[in-house]
């Protein structure tokens, strides 16, 4: 990826990312805590067993039960395969939102290089990174 330059984001821009910066923690309800932790247990098993579609449903399982959590529209969840690569390195993550508030979370199971399926964490790392972008938009009602 390109790398990121604060400076050259505008003064609007620059207080909607210091304000997502900001926030250090998004306190979930303690019910979903446990439904949660079986879930994430499915996700592990299904990406050991490099299962796309597994994954895929693991995956949406994970990001609807936190979005009901916190009372938010639930984005789209897609599970590709092998991740783009180019002289940026690999691309592992995105989220995409539609001017309608449609909105997507793409992340990818396998490296670029040897085709392999990324480390279980690093998976489920790169898929709460794309949901908190979402959560800037739908939670913390951050701008664009």
């Amino acid at each position: 990826m390109p790398s990121f330059d604060f400076e050259a984001l505008s003064a609007k821009n620059k207080r909607i990312y210091l304000a997502s910066d900001r926030v250090r923690e998004i306190v979930l309800p303690a019910v979903a805590l446990p439904s949660l932790a079986t879930k994430v247990r499915r996700l592990r098993g299904a990406l050991g067993a490099a299962e796309p579609r597994s994954v895929e449903q693991a995956s949406r399982e994970i990001v609807r039960a936190l979005c009901e959590a916190l009372a938010v529209s639930i984005p789209h969840v897609r599970v590709r395969e092998v991740r783009p690569h180019g002289d940026y390195g690999e691309l592992h993550g995105l989220y995409t939102r539609w001017r309608d508030g449609r909105a997507r979370v793409e992340v990818w199971m396998r490296t670029a290089r040897n085709e392999q399926p990324v480390a279980f964490r690093t998976f489920l790392r790169t898929l709460g990174h794309e949901l908190v972008h979402h959560l800037d938009y739908a939670h913390l009602a951050l701008g664009n």
